[in-house]
């Protein structure tokens, strides 16, 4: 499986010289001497364009992939020959964007290419030129981003990075009940998968609960009950060798372990499974239901979760989400491609201390842990089994983590990490509304951490925002798992929701 974390954009540099034939001057034309010259104008306009090209050099990021610069010419005559934009549109169907540069007044081309050949772009003309071109542009329905600075570009390239890698994100959707939104889990979730197919282009692949969990049984794979006498991908006996030394692994990793080898062994039966079924529908994004799940009994009987293979699947930037909350899995996608770092998922909720105690009740934080933030103000928790150890960078080093029972009785490994580490450090949290149509955008700052030693759903982190009562006013059109990522990312987000078509609700 290729992470949909290692999508690029293919950027084609465009450059359009505008160079006069006679020597003359006039209203918007003026010089002396040489500098009349169509030789002057060629000159000045290859220098133009070798500062376009060396400033997008030192200023794409490193998910850009730089095409073949293309340089057209034209003249005074303003005419626009097929051949010019026939040549304009060289491998079209390969780019992902555009970026043009011109000799001055050469909007006209742009705005006739744009027209013929859509797709993202933006003008680096100078400041003047850019406003013409961008109004012109935008009044004929052509998908054009200012560029006041390279922040800006960075900003909207890295939004059409997100739109294409949700085009490309393939879900597998392991259901019980109802393959369209799972209830009992997630009914906050999209109320209708065509609209988000519609919209962001993200297709699914259906797998029935049953027959997935089946393949946790080293049978034959022709003995599959689910399947008799059809190869199935049930699990070797080769192959629960390899998952016993990655379970060895992860238990030596763990500054922190409670679990036995057999429980691990188990839970990363799960993760095998998981992954064997996505590779075999080609998908690069899971997600299951979790109550509808539990209530068959069939995980009691399995000694198993699948918190941790979202877990695994995320730190390798495959999207993975609890409760078959498909919303989560796409938000995910999204801050994951934005900031470079694993996502967590959680329940995002406020926090008060009232006479009789906290508020909501949470019997599994300590009196002790709360009174370490009980006097901050706009105080929020989130919390679930699935925090990672790539939350601060897919290419950073494996933050230290320890291993936990999901089950109070001491079954179904979880990767537990220390939020008090990350105190002071700011987050970003979205969500969209279950029509597809608003994103939610929020930003926090870390107050400590609860649950690291403990068992279940009970790792978490505190967080404080401005004002927590819009963030509740707000949060109830959207749902109660806010995936987050560490860094203040509200800009880069308004824009990919500018990109998606998504109307904004800000919450900082």
């Amino acid at each position: 499986m290729q992470s949909i974390m290692e999508t690029t954009l293919k950027v084609r540099p465009i450059y359009i010289d505008m160079s006069h034939l006679y020597v003359y001057e006039g209203p918007c034309r003026f010089g002396k001497g040489e500098e009349l010259t169509y030789d002057f104008d060629r000159a000045m306009n290859e220098e133009t364009n070798k500062r376009f090209l060396s400033e997008i050099e030192a200023n794409r990021p490193d998910w850009v992939e730089i095409m073949d610069p293309v340089y057209v010419y034209r003249n005074d005559d303003w005419r626009i020959p097929d051949e010019m934009i026939d040549a304009m549109a060289n491998e079209y169907q390969e780019v992902d964007f555009y970026l043009f540069a011109d000799g001055a007044r050469c909007g006209d081309v742009m705005l006739e290419f744009a027209r013929r050949y859509p797709k993202p772009c933006i003008s680096l003309s100078d400041i003047r030129g850019t406003t013409i071109i961008n109004a012109s542009l935008l009044s004929h329905g052509c998908e054009i981003f200012p560029s006041r600075d390279w922040d800006e570009i960075r900003r909207y390239m890295m939004a059409v990075r997100i739109r294409k890698m949700l085009k490309n994100l393939k879900v597998l959707l392991s259901y019980r009940f109802n393959a369209n939104q799972s209830l009992p889990s997630a009914p906050d979730s999209f109320n209708d998968l065509n609209d988000v197919t519609d919209k962001f282009g993200t297709r699914f692949r259906f797998l029935n609960l049953h027959e997935m969990m089946d393949h946790l049984a080293v049978v034959d794979n022709d003995t599959n009950p689910t399947l008799p006498g059809r190869k199935g991908l049930n699990i070797t006996q080769e192959e629960m060798k390899e998952i016993e030394e990655e379970a060895k692994e992860l238990i030596a990793g763990a500054a922190d372990n409670l679990m036995e080898l057999k429980a691990v062994v188990n839970t990363l039966k799960m993760y095998r499974v998981i992954q064997k079924n996505m590779e075999s529908e080609d998908c690069n994004a899971f997600t299951a239901p979790c109550p509808d799940a539990c209530s068959t009994r069939r995980l009691n009987e399995e000694q198993c979760t699948m918190c941790l293979s979202h877990t695994l699947n995320n730190e390798r930037g495959i999207p993975s989400a609890c409760e078959y909350d498909i919303t989560a899995l796409l938000c995910m996608t999204i801050l994951g491609g934005v900031s470079g770092k694993a996502p967590y998922m959680s329940n995002s909720i406020e926090v008060r201390l009232t006479e009789e105690g906290i508020d909501p009740a949470f019997p599994f934080i300590s009196k002790e842990t709360f009174s370490k933030v009980a006097s901050l103000d706009n105080l929020m928790a989130t919390y679930h089994a699935v925090p990672n150890r790539k939350m601060h960078g897919f290419d950073s080093e494996e933050s230290s983590y320890g291993l936990q029972p999901f089950a109070y009785s001491g079954w179904a490994a979880t990767l537990r990490y220390d939020f008090d580490q990350d105190k002071g450090e700011k987050i970003t949290q979205i969500r969209i509304d279950p029509n597809c149509k608003k994103m939610m955008i929020t930003r926090g700052t870390v107050a400590g951490g609860f649950g690291y030693d403990q068992a279940n759903c009970t790792e978490g982190l505190f967080f404080t925002v401005e004002d927590r009562e819009r963030y509740f006013h707000t949060q109830r059109h959207f749902g109660l798992h806010m995936p987050l990522v560490f860094g203040d990312y509200v800009k880069e987000m308004t824009a990919v929701a500018e990109v998606l078509g998504l109307e904004t609700e800000i919450c900082l």
